[in-house]
């Protein structure tokens, strides 16, 4: 394994880097050594330590004037670590599972004491669908810049020749605007959750030894919401209330961050900049034996999309959020947690009624 030496310590752009490498360089491996603040990887060290110079000519403008901070931590438990092997099965495709009922009822009740806690948000429960079209991924934003993220669905015709351009979805909220845009109703202080399927290519390193920390497709119990940058901020101090309710019940070891998507350009640093110096996204992340893992994410998009799609809110200074619980990570978390069925059924049970207790 080689070793190149890293001169910065901000976390999201080792991040952004490690994910840059793996994209960059098909087939090699890559790994932080946070004690050594160097990146191990096998393949060959000078072409790693130019690519590593010349993403940090940029990134490291963000390291010099703002870096990820932990708002809340419950990490004095140890780190997670064990075999998921008794509760998913072999893939056909590489990213996707075969979750065992073990599995799956986690999941199941993780949603319905989420779904159950937040009730007095009076969201409306809604479906969104996993298909966007290329149009409507490029006025979000999301195309070019994160194209290697995305897949298409391709249709065929007798002779299989190829036609159409529909996306499978990168973020569950990304195929609500448009929809809402054509309702032309007034979504002010309006808040909307839905359970669905997320497509990523995660430049094709997905999780091995039946890990679900990095999938294709996965599903995530979202909640999106309009309304004023005050009403907004009082969103996320409930959700951030509830990371930590959630976190504690389950006695996972946790810490929320501010955070930044994954960047690898220029312009892009400059935008993860203005998502630390404002904490417009938050994380919160379980620790695991192989490191932090984001399970959600709550993220203010100011009036980006409002503006993208001619979505109408009549609040002042109108903007939107969404929060995304992935809940295949928050399965694995529990299953790595608690083990034996029994007392990990007993841990959700309490851990629901704890919630209905406690909701406000």
């Amino acid at each position: 394994m080689f070793k190149t030496m890293i001169n910065t310590c901000n976390t999201e752009i080792i991040r952004s880097l490690i994910y840059s490498l793996e994209g960059n360089f098909p087939g090699s491996e890559f790994y932080w050594n946070d004690a050594q603040k160097v990146i191990e990887h096998n393949h060959p060290e000078r072409e790693v330590e130019e690519f590593v110079s010349s993403f940090l000519s940029h990134g490291g403008r963000l390291s010099d004037r703002v870096s990820s901070a932990c708002l809340v931590s419950g990490k004095q438990l140890a780190p997670l670590s064990g075999d998921l092997s008794d509760f998913v099965l072999g893939h056909d495709v590489d990213g996707t599972f075969f979750l065992r009922e073990g599995a799956e009822e986690v999941i199941q009740l993780l949603d319905q004491g989420i779904r159950n806690h937040l009730e007095h948000l009076s969201s409306e429960a809604v479906h969104i669908p996993s298909l966007i079209s290329e149009e409507n991924l490029i006025k979000a934003g999301y195309l070019p810049r994160d194209a290697h993220q995305v897949g298409t669905l391709k249709l065929f015709d007798g002779e299989r020749r190829g036609y159409g351009h529909v996306c499978l979805t990168p973020a569950l909220c990304l195929s609500a605007y448009p929809c809402l845009a054509k309702s032309g109703q007034d979504q002010n202080s309006r808040i909307y959750t839905s359970i669905g399927m997320v497509h990523r290519f995660e430049n094709g390193r997905f999780s091995k030894d039946h890990s679900l920390s990095r999938m294709r497709e996965f599903r995530v119990r979202e909640y999106i919401g309009f309304g004023s940058p005050k009403w907004i901020e009082g969103m996320q101090k409930i959700f951030l209330e509830f990371w930590k309710l959630i976190s504690t019940a389950l006695e996972l070891p946790f810490e929320v961050c501010t955070a930044t998507d994954i960047f690898f350009h220029a312009e892009q640093s400059r935008q993860a900049m203005y998502q630390l110096m404002h904490s417009t996204k938050l994380e919160l992340r379980v620790q695991l034996e192989s490191g932090p893992l984001s399970v959600s994410s709550f993220n203010r998009h100011e009036d980006h999309f409002i503006k993208s799609f001619g979505i109408r809110c009549s609040a002042e200074m109108a903007g939107s959020f969404c929060i995304g619980f992935g809940l295949e990570r928050l399965a694995q978390c529990v299953l790595l947690r608690w083990p034996e069925r029994d007392l990990r059924q007993k841990v959700l049970r309490d851990f629901i009624s704890s919630l209905k207790a406690e909701r406000p």
